[in-house]
């Protein structure tokens, strides 16, 4: 097989990641927008009821439990979004590349 074939065939498999990728990622992105409103709240009502001094010590822990879980929740999605993005940049370029080298 050919460096002309070796190449084709293998930007055919970066293309099928990437549009694997892209699907991932638009999904991922829409779940994000789409909870945050929600996890917003959550994180803004607990940060306000944590202020409080009249709370059992075993609930103000339940609720430091629920904040840190909510935030690394957060983070969790925003990284791996960040991962998806970078992802497809990087498969994008290999893909120009490849066509680059093509036309040579």
């Amino acid at each position: 097989m050919s460096d002309r074939d070796q190449l084709e065939n293998w930007k055919r498999s970066l293309r099928r990641g990437l549009d694997d990728t892209t699907k991932e990622l638009d999904k991922l992105k829409k779940e994000f927008r789409r909870e945050r409103e929600l996890r917003d709240l959550q994180i803004d009502r607990l940060t306000s009821w944590l202020g409080e001094e009249d709370m059992p010590e075993d609930v103000r822990e339940d609720l430091e439990e629920s904040l840190e879980l909510l935030k690394e929740k957060n983070a969790e999605k925003e990284e791996r979004i960040q991962w998806l993005e970078t992802s497809k940049r990087s498969t994008e370029f290999m893909i120009r590349k490849i066509e680059e080298e093509r036309r040579v």
